[in-house]
């Protein structure tokens, strides 16, 4: 049995995790403190949701909460799943960039000029490096945050 991460989330009006643009959405407070919430706790945790409504809502609004919850977090995992995808388009970019560099450099195809094969040399090498340091560094924090919010659209959600 997974470990438990329990939430408690009081809501006082419907207002409080309501989007006021967008009567469908949750607002952003309500996802920003549910993401603060979270920190800290394993990735392998259920989170579960104890929410305390101040107000008396439906049935209706309760799973039109619940709802918007896993559907918030499920469309943030898409957001950046696309944003990771278009991430790996630029990293290849560059470091074929980086590739080109270094071979102008090794096979010496600016002759006689010392300075501008060193410069290739050099550019060669820091666009290599810069696609090594965002996949490792970069890009792990957007995996984590893309298991988070997997986590989140899967977690248990009661009313008391």
């Amino acid at each position: 049995m997974k470990k438990e991460t329990i939430i408690d989330v009081t809501i006082n009006d419907k207002e409080d995790y309501i989007n006021k643009f967008n009567e469908n959405k949750l607002s952003k407070d309500f996802i920003s403190y549910i993401l603060e919430e979270c920190k800290g706790e394993s990735l392998n945790n259920l989170i579960v949701f104890k929410i305390r409504l101040n107000y008396n809502a439906t049935l209706e609004e309760q799973n039109k909460l619940v709802n918007m919850i896993k559907s918030s977090c499920e469309v943030d995992v898409k957001e950046n799943q696309f944003h990771l995808s278009q991430s790996l388009v630029r990293k290849i970019l560059l470091f074929l960039l980086g590739i080109l560099f270094l071979i102008i450099s090794y096979f010496d195809i600016i002759h006689n000029n010392f300075i501008l094969s060193e410069i290739s040399l050099i550019v060669g090498w820091v666009a290599i490096w810069e696609v090594v340091y965002a996949h490792i560094f970069e890009d792990s924090k957007m995996r984590i945050k893309i298991k988070r919010l997997k986590q989140l659209s899967k977690s248990k959600i009661i009313f008391e």
